[in-house]
């Protein structure tokens, strides 16, 4: 078995899709396909079987998936440790929250890209959902979170400070003419917020459960940028981490709501899977994430 034809086959695994599976991996599709077909030669078994559009692992397909994840992380560490220079080259996946991305990402990118000049950098969005699988099985090598925590035993989770999350309207709403205001009456104004596997949107969420309130209207918005322009314009209020609030009110397109009983503190999360090895790239990055969490004030 080929290292490469392993690296291919975790990668289809995981997405469940030759073609995403070759976006990924920058490969055409046919070179996807001839891999696979190499490996189950190899093995003289079939790996993915396919119902309709759908793609399926087999019972052998899912005990090489076990296999797999610790010979390819071996072969990691092997590398590393023999080599002078550590690994320099590849790819490092960060899912990270776009608030918190634009708080610590600016300040660190440079250093890092300074350091390690040939790794290509990927950013996703954040979520909380399917973290321990997907860091695992090396969808992504390192996750960051705005959360009260994260309930995962296999998951090494790292406290690098914690953030206010306050709300926030347009100059004239309703919410920012009335001085303050109860959590109900917040609550019963429309919400804008980000889609679903935001966490402190959750957080925000059990909060008014907690009061037995629902929101009067909820609408998703998927990027951060749209959802601060929609709010700016009078659509109603959103829930934001106070750095960034603090941008938006002192260039005059947000006002703070006065409703102390909505703000909420989460902590900023630095997370990793414990039986994954951590390459050289990736401890340093993450050391340059403690060094910018330091330097920008996380409290």
């Amino acid at each position: 078995m080929e290292l490469r034809h392993l690296r291919t086959f975790r990668t289809v695994a995981t997405l469940m899709s030759f073609n995403k599976a070759s976006k990924v991996l920058n490969y055409a599709q046919s070179s996807i396909s001839v891999q696979i077909q190499a490996l189950e030669r190899d093995l003289d078994n079939r790996l993915f079987d396919r119902r309709g559009k759908k793609l399926f692992l087999t019972d052998a397909g899912r005990e090489l998936l076990v296999y797999c994840d610790r010979l390819l992380a071996l072969a990691d560490e092997a590398r590393e440790r023999v080599t002078a220079q550590g690994v320099r080259q590849g790819t490092l996946n960060v899912r990270v929250p776009e608030s918190l991305g634009l708080m610590l990402l600016p300040g660190l990118l440079g250093r890092f890209r300074q350091s390690f000049p040939d790794i290509r950098l990927a950013l996703h969005a954040c979520s909380a959902e399917s973290l321990p699988r997907d860091l695992f099985e090396g969808v992504y090598d390192l996750a960051f979170l705005l959360a009260e925590s994260v309930d995962a035993a296999v998951l090494q989770v790292e406290r690098l400070g914690c953030m206010e999350i306050v709300p926030v309207a347009a100059s004239g709403h309703t919410l920012t003419d009335t001085g303050r205001i109860p959590l109900a009456m917040l609550a019963a104004q429309p919400l804008l917020l980000g889609t679903s596997d935001c966490s402190y949107r959750k957080s925000f969420e059990r909060l008014l459960a907690g009061e037995g309130l629902t929101p009067g209207s909820l609408t998703e918005v998927a990027g951060m940028e749209l959802l601060k322009r929609l709010v700016a314009g009078g659509a109603g209020y959103t829930m934001l981490p106070w750095p960034v609030a603090r941008e938006e009110m002192q260039a005059g397109r947000m006002v703070l709501v006065d409703c102390p009983e909505a703000r909420m503190e989460v902590a900023v999360l630095m997370i990793t899977h414990r039986e994954k090895w951590h390459c050289a790239v990736l401890r340093a990055f993450m050391d340059m994430a403690r060094q910018e969490a330091t330097r920008i004030g996380l409290l």
